[in-house]
């Protein structure tokens, strides 16, 4: 998470950013797939991301 602007807020609020692969039918539906994007401050922190369980 961290402090950036959200143009749906139209502030600065915190956020972090998901995106999802999903696949659906009439018969059901699944998650494919899924990853967290994290921001250039917390990858160029490696001891905060080991901190935070976060893989190399």
């Amino acid at each position: 998470m961290q402090r950036q602007y959200s143009g749906t807020a139209g502030r600065i609020e915190n956020w972090q950013l998901g995106v999802f692969l999903a696949y659906a039918t009439g018969k059901g539906r699944t998650l494919i797939d899924r990853e967290l994007y994290l921001p250039k401050t917390w990858t160029g922190d490696r001891d905060r991301c080991r901190e935070a369980a976060v893989p190399d």
